[in-house]
């Protein structure tokens, strides 16, 4: 017969005779990593996907501060990043500014953050 939208059937889900309990269910979910419970997956994943969350952002912060040579204001930064970093990675977000950045004095005596010099290109 042909399969119904919201079945679970046509994504595979769910077998024909469907899972027999919702533990069965759970534990198919399981299987492709499709649960919806942060805490059943292992250190290690969250490790993973957040050093390579990271990285990402690592990126795009040192190519922000690449385009701004005098340096970038706090709140510059922030306004920058505010829809890009979720509450829950506030803090790897200022770890991962502190690994590209240092916080200097500008010309005006405000801070200003600015690449350093690991990475900036060609130096």
């Amino acid at each position: 017969g042909a399969r119904k939208f919201g079945s679970g059937e046509s994504a595979g889900v769910v077998n024909r005779a469907g899972p027999s309990s919702s533990a069965e269910l759970l534990e198919q979910l399981r299987t492709r990593g499709l649960d919806a419970d942060p805490a059943s997956r292992s250190q290690t994943d969250v490790d993973r996907e957040n050093h390579d969350w990271a990285l990402l952002l690592m990126e795009d912060i040192r190519a922000f501060l690449a385009a701004a040579p005098d340096g970038v204001s706090t709140s510059s930064i922030l306004g920058a990043f505010k829809y890009k970093v979720p509450d829950y990675r506030q803090e790897l977000f200022r770890t991962s500014l502190k690994q590209v950045a240092s916080l200097n004095k500008g010309a005006s005596g405000a801070g200003v953050w600015e690449l350093k010099r690991a990475f900036r290109n060609g130096t």
